[in-house]
């Protein structure tokens, strides 16, 4: 009996032995952190895996921006095949227990940044001791990570308000307050992330350009930290998150008010202060590296008239790439645009594929933000005196002075007529001149027909439009569709997170609510406005108001 229970335990040793042996080998394949770092090439994996949670601001399913609230109309089709779960935060829908668009767990459409921030942060710690790498090159990557990490931060910043700051990495044996953190405040998310960008901007090695955009386009320079970190300080200085009294009572279990709602009038005045010097900090960057507003000026389209030249230099600050685009300051590299393309252009365009069965045509836009477009004259509709707000619905034919932007002869509503420049260039509506597709002739053009029964009409399920408006500014004008869902070119383009307009707008914003039309700024609050405004073919804010 002693000898068999001998020889259970020496088989339990065995067995808890040979356990413990096969747990400590690491299968092949499996990356460790040590050979993450042990050469250069694999760091730089390891880097652009850093990279690679950057949100795709081109995705419908995953960037909220687009059909979270009501400035873009998807068909209920669409909705249901591509599962764009963004649509139902706008309805109403948004869930506590499976949130959609979730980037603190990663479901529902969305990356888990805080699993992005932690591999920012294992790069942080173990990129000294990269081999093989000059100190310039390995300064340059802690700089970018840093501008990552503190990108990811605040993008949840925004979608969640205070959140737990993770500087560092949780110890994997941590007790239960490291593991499961309060959330900070929010002035002290919004002061972490801003000196955290602060520091990748400071270091002087993120280039102020990309000289070789072959391989190194979409990675950050020192002008997209500079705009990052004024849309963080001029997001912090919003009314939604700065002493905004909704939230006096959100409180954690330690009584503490995480929104920080209590703001003298001179507090929230700062907070603009501080987005103002930011945003000034950008704009001179941006414009001492040779930014500037996109003027469409294609040698192959010298003969346009000035009524296209126009339409095309506001489509074109979008859709034309970087390399040849002046006024991008970020584009997304990750987030090509494609599918916003195909699903923002009319079907049958020309008559010749007015039967096209393509895929494509369910983006729309609300009347309301087509209502927000001014006149030809630089101000609201409701404010011109001139335009014919009452009989806006009624129905009027295009002559001649209409032809660049309405098909000559055709009828359509008052509202398309005697629109500002942007108008006929972001949108796409019942008569509406589409300069593209293939075809560039201005005396010739091919336009939208929506009226029941016409080509783009809600004659076939896969593919129309619920407003008969479409946003025609994200469609590239060399991209063409082809027949039948055949033969379709797409000229795709990265994302333009950051572009020159925006940070003048930025900035004036900043201005404007920092000191006031008054204030000794005041000049530079209508120089940004108005170089915009330029652009677009219309005059100075003063003059076209008075």
């Amino acid at each position: 009996m002693k000898n068999i229970k001998l020889i259970l335990l020496l088989l339990t040793v065995l067995l808890i032995t040979s356990c413990n042996d096969y747990l400590d080998v690491v299968p092949d394949n499996i990356p460790t952190i040590e050979k993450s770092f042990s050469t250069r090439d694999e760091a730089e994996k390891y880097l652009f895996t850093c990279y690679w949670y950057i949100p795709r601001h081109s995705s419908i399913t995953e960037n909220p921006a687009f059909v979270g609230a009501d400035e873009y109309y998807i068909t209920k089709m669409y909705l249901d095949q591509y599962a764009v779960y963004a649509r139902y935060i706008a309805m109403g829908g948004q869930s506590v227990m499976s949130p959609y668009c979730d980037y603190w767990t990663g479901n529902n459409k969305a990356k888990n940044l805080f699993r992005g921030i932690s591999d920012c942060n294992i790069f942080l710690e173990n990129a000294g001791r990269i081999p093989n790498i000059s100190e310039q090159e390995r300064n340059r990557w802690i700089a970018e990570v840093t501008f990552l990490k503190a990108y990811y931060h605040f993008w949840l910043i925004r979608m969640y308000g205070p959140i737990p700051i993770k500087d560092k990495n949780v110890p994997v044996f941590g007790n239960e307050d490291e593991v499961r953190p309060y959330r900070n405040t929010l002035d002290e998310c919004f002061h972490y992330v801003d000196s955290l960008m602060g520091d990748a901007i400071n270091s002087n090695y993120l280039p102020e350009i990309i000289d070789n955009q072959a391989q190194e386009l979409g990675r950050v320079t020192k002008g997209i930290a500079l705009m990052a970190r004024a849309e963080i300080l001029l997001t912090a200085a919003s009314p939604l998150f700065n002493g905004n009294t909704d939230y006096s009572r959100f409180t954690d279990k330690r009584g503490v008010e995480i929104f920080c709602p209590n703001k003298t009038e001179e507090e929230k005045k700062q907070k603009w202060i501080d987005a103002q010097n930011a945003c000034r900090a950008a704009v001179e960057d941006a414009e001492k590296t040779g930014h500037q507003l996109y003027e469409f000026s294609s040698v192959k389209y010298s003969n346009l008239s000035a009524a296209t030249r126009g339409k095309m230099s506001i489509r074109n600050a979008v859709c034309e790439k970087e390399s040849q685009n002046p006024e991008i300051i970020w584009g997304n590299t990750n987030s090509l645009v494609m599918e916003l393309q195909r699903e923002a252009i009319p079907r049958g365009l020309e008559p010749t594929k007015d039967k096209s069965t393509l895929h494509c045509s369910n983006h729309a836009v609300p009347m309301k933000i087509a209502e927000l477009f001014y006149t030809k004259n630089g101000v609201p509709i409701t404010e011109d005196k001139t335009w014919n707000y009452e009989n806006r619905f009624n129905i009027r034919t295009s002559v001649a002075a209409d032809k660049y932007y309405i098909k000559q002869g055709y009828k359509s509503a008052e509202f398309n007529f005697d629109r500002e420049t942007r108008y006929y260039a972001d949108l796409a509506f019942d008569g509406a001149v589409w300069f593209g597709q293939g075809t560039v002739d201005e005396n010739n053009p091919i336009y939208v027909q929506a009226k029941a029964g016409q080509s783009a009409s809600t004659s076939i399920d896969n593919s129309w439009n619920e407003t008969g408006f479409w946003p025609k500014k994200m469609v590239h004008f060399e991209s063409v569709v082809g027949n039948s869902g055949g033969n379709a070119t797409w000229v795709q383009y990265p994302f333009p997170v950051y572009r020159l307009a925006n940070l003048y707008l930025m900035y004036a914003e900043a201005i404007n609510e920092a000191e006031g039309p008054e204030g000794q700024n005041s000049a530079d609050l209508f120089k940004y406005i108005d170089l915009v405004r330029a652009r677009a073919g219309l005059k100075g804010v003063k003059e076209s108001w008075d």
